[in-house]
């Protein structure tokens, strides 16, 4: 073979194999970019794209469905980016998708993130502009990081002086850790609530056999709650007994009338028990009277003796023999 054909035929492999590649690297890129799928158009306006670029990718529910077409300003300080989605998933983004600015792992490339959206709310349409969630401000976040340092810093130094207290016995549960003499008290107060506890378990369990004994049957208890002729009854009593308390009330009442009435002096019984000058002159009529009875009984023996009534008292004294 002629040297030169031969050179020409190597050459013609590489370019061959170079220009593989370059297809093979076209076809991937282009996939990778969707540049050979069929798409349409979202838009979204931002105040802040936190550094997001022509061809940064789109994602949807955590899948690849799209890329940054461009990026341009509206004025008063909003950015309006354009999307390409793939048409596949129109049906998946609701007109009421959220779209928001993320990163492509810890400190990845910016991306633009869709989600969100209601089952009865339509699909997007080619051109819709969708609504936006405020990015996260990582700038905000690194500049707050050494603030946020020093106060972990400061509660690293206060838990340490916790520690080195508790170490040192201060404090009830430093006493706890360190003071054995304390720890046993209190070992001691937990025995004594833990007695007390079962004491009272122990009562409930006793109570709970006494109802059940007093609820067996023939038990006064039992026919107290299922005998039907026997409640009547025991009801009949009690309205009774309320009756005759009621009645009891009122004589009660009644004595403690009359009571104050013996205590007042409009009345014969307190005129005697309290009017002192009604019980003198009560007093001096029956003085009166058993002068009088006196009297009379010594004039009744004189006319005995007078001559003119002795017959007649001894015929009253032999109608009594006879």
């Amino acid at each position: 073979m002629n040297p030169d054909h031969k050179k020409s035929v190597i050459v013609g492999i590489f370019v061959a194999i170079a220009l593989a590649i370059l297809i093979f690297m076209i076809i991937s890129l282009g996939g990778q970019k969707k540049i050979f799928s069929s798409t349409f158009g979202l838009k979204a306006v931002f105040e802040n794209v936190g550094g997001l670029q022509k061809g940064n990718n789109v994602w949807y529910s955590g899948v690849k469905v799209g890329t940054v077409k461009d990026i341009h300003f509206l004025g008063g300080g909003q950015i309006e980016i354009d999307l390409n989605i793939e048409e596949k998933v129109r049906e998946f983004i609701k007109k009421d998708s959220e779209a928001s600015i993320g990163s492509d792992g810890l400190i990845g490339n910016k991306i633009i993130v869709i989600s969100g959206g209601s089952n009865d709310a339509p699909p997007v349409e080619d051109g819709d502009r969708l609504k936006i969630k405020a990015p996260i401000d990582t700038d905000a976040l690194m500049a707050k990081l050494p603030e946020n340092v020093e106060n972990l810093t400061k509660i690293i130094a206060d838990l340490s002086i916790i520690i080195d207290d508790l170490a040192g016995g201060k404090g009830t549960v430093g006493m706890l850790l360190t003071d054995t003499v304390f720890r046993d008290e209190v070992k001691l107060t937990f025995s004594e609530m833990k007695a007390t506890v079962a004491g009272a378990r122990a009562s409930f369990n006793n109570l709970n056999k006494t109802l059940s004994a007093l609820n067996q049957e023939g038990t006064l208890f039992n026919k107290l709650i299922t005998d039907q002729e026997l409640y009547p009854k025991l009801d009949s009593t009690l309205s009774n007994f309320n009756v005759a308390s009621e009645r009891i009330a009122n004589l009660s009442l009644n004595l403690e009338t009359s009571s104050q009435r013996l205590t007042e002096s409009d009345n014969f019984m307190g005129m005697m028990l309290n009017d002192s000058e009604f019980a003198a002159t009560i007093k001096q009529m029956t003085e009166n009277l058993e002068s009088t009875s006196e009297k009379l009984d010594t004039n009744m023996v004189a006319i005995r003796h007078n001559f003119l009534f002795r017959r007649y008292f001894k015929r009253l004294e032999k109608g009594k023999i006879k």
